[in-house]
């Protein structure tokens, strides 16, 4: 199957403003004005139902077809590229975690406490078993990890009954209730400031968004030639002035907040993005923009090591006293240090590891005997 190139690109963007999110909070202790982006700083959350929207969507767009009869040997090949997908940078994340947590145990106020790293912990998160009851992450990014890999466990299933849907309003209509129904089951069952216990917000939120996506990708693929037009490009801008009006209008809590009313926007987003031949289209689709979207997964795996370290440090250099331009470099410097590092973990660690672990086994010819 052919890239989708604006799909990739709000991979990145996305990535992008869930990353600058995580480092508002201690950012803002130095740059004061920016309490005043704490809405679309914390909303920054979006982007992790973002992520199983699209998720669903392009893996529907990829095995849809392929999987559309049931066989284990397809299963097998679908879960083994998925392993490879999403583990090698997972256990490579969680491991710079633990060393960051291992050195820094000796401070006063060490940012990561020594529960996080115990062995059952380690075992637990090895085995994505963080977002079960009493479970503790941890990479914090990693929170969300466990809904994704159950996804993927139930995809040969769930792709069964989704590619016999037979009209694209059908399963457009199907999307949205889902989409409704998860932001007011969420809606219904909000208790603090973070919402919910970990397990209970992982599965809730992949439990909404990733088959909302393989609706989507359904009805999109099943209009055919109609599915791409510059008609798709108003519906990715009505998607995303309806995500940012929900965003402007909520109440975000201190450090967390998850606009319910702009969820069902993000399969529009999705779709509109997909179908886009115009401006849309060339905004996400340039190199760079794809680039980042390809480095997204490894910088979001790999980031809250760095916001650590900088907490830490302006914490420790008190820099809050520095004139302005230099903690705007000090901001800058670690942004640029995280794409740094994603982007390496990306080239030296998810690509290769993905292409050995994906490629198919080579099987010696049979011959016959006499």
């Amino acid at each position: 199957m052919t890239e989708i190139r604006p799909l990739t690109g709000l991979r990145g963007v996305f990535a992008a403003w869930v990353v600058l999110g995580h480092f508002w909070i201690p950012a803002v202790q130095q740059l004061p004005d920016l309490v005043e982006l704490a809405r679309p700083a914390l909303a920054g959350s979006l982007a992790v139902d973002m992520f199983f929207v699209l998720s669903g969507f392009i893996i529907t767009y990829i095995y849809g077809e392929r999987m559309a009869t049931f066989s284990w040997a397809a299963v097998r090949d679908f879960w083994r590229h998925r392993f490879a997908r999403i583990y090698p940078v997972y256990a490579l994340s969680m491991a710079l975690v633990i060393a960051f947590a291992v050195a820094t145990q000796r401070l006063a106020d060490p940012p990561i406490p020594s529960v996080v790293i115990e062995r059952s912990s380690i075992i637990r998160n090895a085995l994505f078993l963080q977002s079960s009851p009493g479970g503790i992450v941890i990479n914090p990014p990693a929170w969300s990890l466990p809904g994704e890999v159950a996804a993927y466990a139930l995809f040969p299933v769930l792709v069964l009954a989704v590619v016999r849907i037979p009209t694209s309003w059908m399963a457009f209509g199907l999307a949205a209730a889902i989409a409704i129904a998860g932001s007011m089951l969420i809606a219904v069952t909000w208790s603090d400031d973070f919402g919910y216990p970990l397990y209970e917000l992982s599965w809730m939120r992949a439990g909404w968004a990733f088959p909302a996506g393989c609706l989507v990708a359904r009805g999109w693929v099943l209009m055919a030639d109609r599915g791409r037009s510059q008609a798709w490009d108003v519906v990715a801008a009505v998607g995303v002035l309806g995500m940012f009006a929900a965003v402007m209008t909520g109440d975000p809590g201190p450090t967390f907040y998850l606009p319910l009313a702009a969820l069902p926007f993000l399969c529009l987003i999705v779709v509109g993005c997909a179908g886009a031949t115009g401006w849309v289209a060339r905004a996400l689709s340039g190199r760079a923009i794809v680039w980042g979207g390809r480095i997204s997964y490894s910088v979001y795996l790999t980031h809250y090591v760095v916001a650590y370290a900088y907490d830490k440090i302006v914490e420790r250099r008190d820099v809050a006293t520095a004139p302005w331009p230099v903690r705007v470099a000090g901001l800058v410097l670690a942004i640029a240090v995280v794409v740094a590092l994603g982007a390496t973990v990306y080239h030296l660690v998810e690509e290769p590891a993905r292409r050995a672990i994906s490629r198919r086994r080579r099987v010696a010819p049979v011959t016959s005997a006499g």
